[in-house]
């Protein structure tokens, strides 16, 4: 990591080598994610939404019928922030909020079609720009990207877990 990082961010500098180097998959991964969202909104066509809407809207594409507060446990916001993006998404026409018949306090939110289309189109998207980029590297890196997908999905799966904790 480079001394200019370092010095600009806001955490304390990781103690140990193994640490860096987490921290360093940990931003690459972020920077990666961030690079994908003006282009790919653009190529699908869709309107942009803020990150949060956008996360939102994810997790109930995932989990139809997912209540507000297990949007805000899964997305990792304040049970306030997860209501105002599902108003939005119900807003735009993305999401619909049902009241449990057993529970009247209970909503539940589904997506609707064109959430669905729409959310398609953007990981379509996601393909087409990671594709055009790992078109240019050297095979040997990109044998080691497919690789790492696998023990993505596993560290995504273990933060998850985490998270429930």
């Amino acid at each position: 990591m480079s001394a200019a990082r370092q010095a600009e961010s806001p955490v304390p500098a990781a103690k140990g080598p193994d640490e860096d180097e987490w921290r360093d998959l940990a931003v690459v991964i972020h920077d990666l994610a961030r690079r994908l969202k003006p282009r790919s909104m653009e190529m699908a066509r869709v309107s942009a939404l803020s990150p949060t809407s956008a996360e939102v809207l994810r997790v109930v594409v995932n989990h139809p019928g997912v209540s507000i507060q297990e949007i805000s446990l899964q997305a990792v916001l304040q049970q306030s922030n997860a209501s105002a993006a599902v108003r939005d998404l119900v807003g735009e026409g993305l999401v619909r909020k049902v009241a449990d018949r057993s529970d009247g306090r209970r909503v539940s939110v589904t997506p609707t079609q064109r959430a669905i289309t729409e959310g398609e189109r953007i990981e379509a998207a996601w393909g087409q720009l990671y594709a055009g980029a790992v078109g240019a590297l050297d095979e040997p890196t990109v044998e080691n990207l497919r690789s790492a997908v696998l023990a993505l999905h596993a560290l995504d799966r273990q933060l998850a877990a985490l998270d429930e904790d």
